[in-house]
């Protein structure tokens, strides 16, 4: 029966029988450091893969493959987070395991969209991502059938709560501020039937604002410096206020859409006032409640901010207002001459214009791409005190055209050719502050596609105009909607480098355990 003992049994005697010879002598020292190699080398293993485990719950150990870092929040917002002084609690309305599958299932009923699950899980991950970045934020997923849920609808009893709502408080409770937001402020809609605004198809999912909207509610609840902006638009046929005021509000804004028929002194308690591509002129009386609104009592302070609309006719009297502050806005429609200048061939009206460097509210900005654009000039201001500047301007290769000229205009002559200021800064001395007049040569530059492209900077525009009207201190980070949309968003690419790399330990630590008794059994059996 001795002659039938397993052949691992007769090597490990073999190992520690006390034999005197040279031979056994080696296999004993080679063999105890092969197989003592390998026990400390699986106890390395062992004691990284717990500190990994600690490390990953407090670190965001995970590397994005992706391009352009679509899936990761940006370094920005990283450094936002890991600055903040204050706790933060981020509720979100639901357990985990059920916010893409309910998303999923009741998207048509609740929101009248399609559904998208690769938007859902984004949601899931980035707030991973936002609770690990930093030690700040904390996120809570409260089941709506739960006691805990019934109490935070009576701690936010001033809004309605549902199920994949997410709310951003601070951590101390009470009154604190607080943001909701909803589907709409995560999910953008996109109506490719031209039908979904009437109940008759469904509405696309356009992307995933979450890391803007996140953010911006972070920034709204810590930030005790609240500015008020009215958005006038009373004045105008066509109501573009929605992605402005969205934008103000993820930067901590107060926003409010005025659209009385006549402009009353009730802009008093306003920061700055947007007069928001005007389309009827204003009455003397409301250019003089301008006037005295920038002038503040001779402090000035304020700021004034007109966003044109090649569309709409000329308006005398509030461009005469305008004038005294040296800005001057002529008839007609901009078009770009030159073929290497313009942005697309299907875009007839579109111009390109880049900062001028004479201010610094376009710093560090990219280019500005803006359709149906007011001719606009510097002009010599009638009120003392004021300096007028170019922000942003075209090439030299543009002509103001009638409107409605088509891109095959050709009636100009070369001399009519310059470069137009698409904005204009008109900065006024107080006694206290200064004040500030602006002009935007076209609403394209917040209500369009070109706004929210990643590549030009409308958006970061607008803020940075509005930053210096209403007197807020801009900082070093603002809340530029960044969409994500399902093309460029892939769960799978998002490679977790704690499983890679316990994976690579767990392969080393077999690969020595073999190389262990490779060497044993060479040296064992060897002449």
């Amino acid at each position: 029966m001795s002659n039938n003992k397993p052949a691992f049994i007769k090597i490990f005697k073999s190992i520690f029988k006390r034999d005197n010879t040279v031979k056994n002598r080696g296999l004993i020292k080679h063999g105890s450091f092969s197989i003592g190699l390998t026990v400390i080398v699986l106890a390395a293993i062992i004691l990284l893969n717990i500190a990994l485990m600690a490390a990953s719950k407090k670190i965001p150990l995970e590397y994005d493959m992706t391009a352009k870092q679509v899936n990761s929040i940006s370094k920005e917002n990283k450094e936002f987070l890991k600055g903040l002084d204050e706790d933060i609690i981020v509720y979100v309305c639901g357990k985990k395991s059920d916010y893409t599958l309910y998303l999923t299932n009741n998207c048509g009923d609740a929101y009248n969209c399609y559904p998208n699950e690769k938007l859902f899980n984004l949601t899931l991950s980035l707030l991973d991502k936002y609770e690990n970045t930093g030690d700040k934020v904390t996120v809570k997923y409260i089941d709506t059938k739960a006691v805990e849920f019934t109490e935070l609808t009576k701690r936010f009893s001033n809004d309605t709560l549902s199920l994949g709502d997410i709310i951003v408080t601070s951590a101390l409770g009470g009154n604190d501020k607080y943001r909701l937001l909803k589907f709409t402020d995560i999910y953008s809609l996109v109506d490719t039937t031209g039908y979904a605004a009437y109940g008759y198809s469904l509405y696309e999912l356009g992307g995933n604002h979450l890391e803007s909207a996140l953010s911006g509610a972070i920034n709204y609840v810590v930030n005790k410096e609240t500015k008020k902006v009215a958005i006038y638009t009373g004045h105008s046929t066509t109501d573009y206020s929605a992605p402005y005021k969205a934008l103000l509000e993820d930067n901590n804004y107060k926003a409010d859409v005025l659209s009385d028929a006549v402009l009353t002194s009730t802009i008093n308690d306003y920061d700055a006032v947007v007069l928001l591509a005007p389309s009827r002129d204003f009455l003397q009386s409301e250019a003089d409640t301008l006037t005295a609104f920038l002038e503040n009592g001779g402090k000035a302070g304020k700021g004034l901010i007109f966003i044109a609309d090649a569309a709409t006719p000329r308006l005398p009297i509030l461009c005469e207002t305008l004038a005294d502050y040296g800005i001057e806005v002529s008839d007609g429609v901009l078009l770009e001459t030159s073929e290497n200048a313009k942005p697309g061939a299907d875009m007839p009206t579109a111009v390109i214009s880049l900062p001028t460097g004479k201010s610094d509210i376009t710093e560090k900005q990219n280019g500005y791409i803006t359709g149906y654009n007011v001719p606009l000039n510097e002009g010599t201001p009638k009120i003392t005190g004021v300096s007028v500047s170019s922000c942003a301007a075209t090439y030299p290769t543009v002509v103001a055209a009638p409107v409605g000229a088509g891109s095959d205009y050709s009636d100009y002559t070369e001399s009519e050719l310059k470069s137009y200021s698409t904005v204009l800064e008109a900065a006024i001395e107080g006694k206290e502050n200064k004040g500030y007049v602006y002009a935007l040569s076209s609403v394209e530059f917040i209500y369009s596609e070109w706004a929210e492209s990643s590549r030009i900077s409308n958006k970061e525009l607008v803020l940075s105009v509005t930053n210096n009207a209403s007197g807020k201190s801009s900082g070093k980070l603002s809340f530029v909607e960044k969409a994500i949309t399902a093309e460029n968003y892939s769960a799978d690419i998002t490679v977790t480098k704690v499983a890679v790399l316990r994976r690579f330990l767990y392969a080393v630590s077999v690969l020595v355990l073999i190389l262990g008794f490779v060497v044993y059994f060479k040296r064992r059996y060897s002449k």
